[in-house]
């Protein structure tokens, strides 16, 4: 399990000083069911998240990077997935055709 603790905006922006409160995870277990788990690529928890080796409740923020080989229904079947999570906000966007859904 890989982690970063904190993030900080660029001094640049309208956000400097500010730090996230955010761990993120590449590659890490996202328990769905009792008996359903899928691997999304990234995955951001609030810092306050009690870690565990899987991790069973709605990140704040999961990606999937898909590729030309993707098929649609396969990536229909993840996001459904998803949904089964009590997240506040899910989304899907192809990259470079500038199609996104919410």
């Amino acid at each position: 399990m890989r982690g970063l603790s904190t993030v900080s905006a660029d001094k640049g922006s309208s956000r400097a000083g500010r730090v996230w409160e955010i761990c993120t995870f590449v590659e890490q277990r996202l328990q769905l069911t009792k008996i359903r788990s899928r691997v999304p690529d990234v995955l951001v928890m609030p810092r306050t998240w009690k870690k565990v080796p899987i991790i069973g409740e709605a990140p704040l923020l999961r990606i999937e990077v898909l590729s030309p080989e993707d098929a649609f229904s396969r990536t229909q079947v993840r996001c459904r997935d998803y949904l089964t999570m009590a997240s506040r906000k899910s989304g899907c966007s192809t990259p470079g055709s500038g199609v996104s859904s919410s």
